[in-house]
């Protein structure tokens, strides 16, 4: 009786743990609206920040949609601005960085690679 009565409060204690979500990777961040400069940005947000995936749109139209990091474009994500330039691809610290592809306003293309803005063609 007395093992029976360990293994229930043992039991007990596993399924209090899992219920307060204890053993699992909490994030901080939420999704919510926020002000970013002139900017208006709806995504997730770590310490004020974007932080996840967002969109900032700004007053001329231009915007952002992707992957942040502490308040900068990192990761996926695509630029359009309101001249009609596009950069979709990868960015590091809120630069082109890695594959991407841009398009010029008056049509031209680079596709390939990028290291901090500057485009390779690699």
């Amino acid at each position: 009786m007395k093992t029976t009565g360990i293994i229930l409060i043992k039991i007990i204690f596993i399924v209090i743990l899992l219920a307060a979500g204890c053993g699992e990777e909490r994030s901080e961040e939420t999704t919510t609206t926020i002000k970013l400069g002139t900017a208006t940005y709806v995504g997730q947000v770590k310490d004020d920040k974007p932080h996840g995936h967002g969109t900032a749109i700004w007053p001329n139209g231009s915007n952002y949609v992707g992957e942040w990091e502490n308040g900068l474009f990192n990761g996926q994500g695509t630029l359009n601005l309101a001249n009609g330039l596009r950069y979709e691809g990868e960015w590091e610290n809120g630069r082109y960085h890695g594959y991407g592809t841009m398009t010029y306003p008056d049509g031209r293309i680079e596709e390939g690679k990028w290291e901090h803005n500057v485009f390779t063609g690699e």
